[in-house]
């Protein structure tokens, strides 16, 4: 599905942005397949500076509803399930 549209944000420093995006995207994520409403078509690397290893995409919280996740800073979003170690952390 071609980008369409535009969708508007703002980034925490109050700085507006305006993008293409594409509706209902299914997510692979390490096997798990999960429904994204809504993605914007930015190029984050721009934002992130040159020290940071090149990246396909960063997730928005709204992939993981109404799921419960784990986020391990620099390291991994852990998406729990009932039985999980961390569950209820």
């Amino acid at each position: 599905m071609p980008p369409v549209g535009r969708i508007s944000g703002f980034r925490m420093s109050g700085e507006r942005l305006d993008n293409k995006h594409c509706d209902n995207i299914t997510v692979d994520l390490s096997g798990q397949k999960l429904l994204a409403p809504v993605i914007s078509t930015a190029d984050i690397m721009k934002f992130l500076g040159p020290d940071v290893p090149p990246m396909d995409g960063a997730p928005g919280l709204d992939l993981f509803a109404p799921r419960t996740i784990t986020i391990i800073p620099r390291k991994a979003i852990l998406v729990e399930s009932r039985s999980s170690k961390s569950h209820g952390l």
